[in-house]
């Protein structure tokens, strides 16, 4: 898809250059934005929701406004309504943003990890770890995970406020069985900022599974294919 040609003013360019979305054309953000397989050449950008059908890339955020820029790849419809779109042939060790259709932001960017065995450019690795992190959907615990992460943010604040490079999951991240829904509010929706800028990596905990203990298709026989499992 290309965007259709419009003239951009100054004020959307200072717009997106603080960090606020700005669209070429009217749409719909998706939502739920996140990025996977980062690697030196590529990296994956996924999304559902919205109306969004490519992704646009460039080292320069300014490239984005321009109505004929031709790094562009059309997303590939995948499982559960999402879509992803894999950029390759990228440079290492390089900093890129990209457009969700036509909304261009600064948020929306990555940073390339080095060659093996070569260090960063700026010498670091922020690496952003949680565990059993998805209470959001937990009867009680609401709020907790947004205070977690906004202490984060304090702190990040007082240390360089450098991006995170790898968000790490450990589990139970969507409380109280992992459904769609709960991954939503408990994971997508805390961490948008994050996950739009560093790729992630989960990993599954008991609460993906099902609830505390039991797997889910002794609880919710409906979303499990054949005979439920026994415990």
């Amino acid at each position: 898809m290309r965007f259709q040609t419009r003239l951009v003013s100054r004020g959307a360019f200072a717009l997106g250059a603080l960090g606020v979305a700005v669209a070429l054309h009217a749409g719909t953000p998706p939502e739920r934005l996140f990025l996977q397989q980062l690697s030196p050449h590529g990296v994956t950008v996924k999304w559902r929701g919205g109306d969004a059908q490519s992704i646009c890339y460039s080292t320069e955020m300014t490239n984005l406004y321009k109505s004929n820029w031709p790094r562009c790849v059309d997303g590939v419809e995948t499982e559960d309504g999402h879509q992803e779109a894999r950029l390759t042939r990228l440079g290492n060790n390089l900093t890129y943003y990209y457009s969700v259709g036509g909304i261009v932001s600064a948020s929306q960017q990555f940073r390339t990890p080095p060659e093996s065995s070569k260090p960063p450019r700026d010498g670091n690795t922020h690496i952003l770890i949680v565990g059993d992190s998805g209470t959001q959907t937990e009867a009680g615990h609401e709020g907790e995970a947004a205070e977690v992460l906004a202490g984060f943010h304090a702190y990040n604040a007082r240390h360089g406020n450098e991006p995170v490079d790898l968000f790490l999951a450990l589990g139970d991240t969507a409380y109280v069985e992992g459904t769609d829904e709960q991954w939503q509010k408990s994971f997508f929706e805390i961490y948008p900022g994050i996950l739009k800028s560093a790729a992630v990596l989960p990993t599954i905990g008991n609460h993906e599974m099902g609830a505390g203990l039991l797997p889910i298709c002794i609880i919710r026989p409906a979303f499990c294919a054949g005979d439920p499992p026994k415990p």
